[in-house]
């Protein structure tokens, strides 16, 4: 059987029926789409476990083969199976049942966009778990515009720098870090705070501090590497 008939179409499809229409027609659109979420959902299906979650998405796939048939033919009704309002039921439950499962494993794991600054930083404190984990936990997707919690990580974090100040003191970078969190109601917020004029304000600012911290913590691993170099290859043919 041929796949071609080399008659050429001018733009032109056939529903079920023998009905001519454009290939741009929103019906076209649509069903096109239908076999699009349908593929992806064969492709989560090779990757599945459980036997009841394929099965789920099985009876997705036919009914979604279902809606094709509806979508590509002019008289619907004349289509066998048909989508009921019992189908959209099926599909609410599975909704509910798999957002009630999808939020209990959201509370064992962190979804973070990848940061390079963040990603230099974590070997320098390999036995700092907890600072790890509010480095990493500070660049979740779910709390890009939470400013409560990017507070709380940052607070955890200046705790950490303030019990090493003497590591980071010197570093006029640290100094910045301490005025922008007590003038800004952070950490041990000065008498006479600043007044910020929007959240989006206040979210760049703390951004920012967050970037501050992670800037002095590898400066002072950057400093301490060459100091190693520099005593070992420089200072000693002094």
């Amino acid at each position: 059987m041929k796949v071609y008939t080399k008659n050429g179409d001018k733009g032109m499809t056939s529903l079920i029926g023998g009905k001519k229409i454009e290939k741009d027609d929103i019906r076209v659109e649509v069903y096109g789409t239908v076999d699009e979420l349908n593929s992806y959902i064969g492709l989560c299906y090779h990757y599945l476990k459980e036997d009841s979650d394929k099965e789920a998405l099985r009876k997705i796939q036919v009914k979604l083969f279902d809606i094709g048939a509806e979508l590509s033919s002019p008289n619907y009704k004349r289509i066998k199976n048909i989508t009921k309002e019992d189908d959209i039921e099926e599909l609410e439950r599975l909704v509910d049942y798999y957002t009630d499962k999808i939020e209990k494993i959201n509370d064992h794991f962190t979804f973070i966009k990848r940061d390079a600054d963040v990603d230099s930083v974590l070997p320098i404190l390999e036995n700092e778990e907890n600072i790890r984990l509010a480095l990493l936990e500070y660049n979740d997707f779910r709390i890009e515009k939470d400013e409560r919690r990017k507070c709380e990580l940052l607070i955890l974090l200046l705790k950490y720098m303030e019990n090493n100040e003497n590591t980071f003191k010197h570093n006029n970078l640290y100094k910045t870090l301490t005025k922008y969190a007590n003038k800004f109601d952070i950490r041990h917020g000065d008498k006479k705070q600043l007044e910020v004029q929007s959240v989006e304000d206040r979210i760049y600012i703390l951004d920012t501090c967050f970037k501050l911290i992670l800037h002095i913590i590898r400066d002072k691993s950057i400093k301490e590497r060459t100091k190693i170099i520099d005593n070992k290859y420089f200072f000693k043919n002094d």
